[in-house]
């Protein structure tokens, strides 16, 4: 076969038909162009459409102090929580801060983000959450409280040893998270969409705290 008989590449061939149809090429690459802006939009906000679920996020003796801690926490110190009904909550100590906040588990934050930048939001207080049995949490985003900047909500579960599990909306699709004790649940304020469903069996409690980026 000589060399002008060879069929053509697949580059000349969309090169030929843009040249018959130059409505057509045009029409392709605005498609494209299209296409790689959705993309770059989603790449660039990935967190806003998703969450991140971690399993054993503190070394066991830093879990276990902070257990115990929340654990001894008697339902009569806590307070009724009014972004979920039947839910009791507790502002925990400053003077936990520094294990909550421990260097090792910043690190595992960032890591399993992929964002280096994060760091605590000390200007909105540690939460411990408490739900007893029929109790769970509608469907909802969480809340953005930072006027200035992207704000991640960031949930440590203390105990479960009830059938409550987490479920986040996909939009295309739905699943569920069962969480366990030293796990975490990410997301980004304003984000995906999350419910709790509720306890029907067991005891369910978790930390909830803010994380924001540092200022370059």
């Amino acid at each position: 076969m000589d060399i002008e008989d060879k069929p053509s590449s697949w580059k000349t061939q969309i090169m030929d038909i843009c040249k018959q149809k130059p409505y057509l090429c045009s029409g392709i690459a605005a498609t494209m162009v299209s296409v790689l802006g959705i993309i770059h939009i989603y790449q660039s906000n990935w967190f806003h459409y998703n969450a991140v679920y971690e399993t054993d996020m503190y070394e066991c003796g830093i879990f276990d102090q902070i257990q115990s801690y929340c654990l001894s926490i008697p339902d009569s110190d806590m307070i009724p929580d009014r972004k979920a009904q039947g839910r009791l909550m507790y502002l925990l100590p400053e003077e936990i801060y520094s294990l909550i906040y421990h260097p090792e588990i910043m690190q595992k934050i960032r890591d399993s983000t992929d964002n280096p930048l994060l760091v605590p939001c000390e200007e909105i207080p540690i939460e411990y959450r408490r739900y007893p049995l029929g109790v769970g949490m509608h469907w909802h985003s969480d809340r953005q409280m930072l006027s200035d900047q992207r704000q991640y909500e960031c949930v440590i579960v203390v105990e479960n040893t009830s059938d409550s599990v987490i479920v986040v909306d996909k939009h295309l699709y739905k699943y569920q998270i069962a969480t366990e004790a030293n796990s975490m649940f990410l997301v980004q304020a304003g984000g995906v969409k999350h419910m709790v469903t509720p306890v029907t069996c067991g005891t369910r409690s978790i930390i909830k705290f803010a994380l924001k980026e540092e200022d370059i």
